[in-house]
């Protein structure tokens, strides 16, 4: 009994979740359609963002060139 009351109301929050399901997709597909569009300020934050990742992105090559040169270094020089 409990199982078919559960199933009932389900059945009955249906047309309510469809509604719900079908704005969820009108919306998506308006978003897809048209774009996300940002503002300014958000726009920023995301360029300073990517600056910040780049920054430490160069540091981290240069860190390992540096250490790669060394290591040739001092295998040129019979050291290592």
């Amino acid at each position: 009994r409990e199982g078919a009351g559960e199933v009932g109301k389900f059945l009955g929050q249906m047309p309510g979740l469809l509604a719900q399901a079908e704005r969820t997709f009108l919306a998506l597909g308006e978003t897809v359609r048209a774009g996300v569009r940002l503002d300014d300020p958000t726009i920023a934050r995301l360029a300073a963002e990517q600056a910040r990742q780049s920054r430490s992105s160069r540091m981290a090559l240069w860190t390992g060139a540096l250490a790669l040169t060394a290591i040739a270094a001092l295998l040129a020089l019979g050291r290592m």
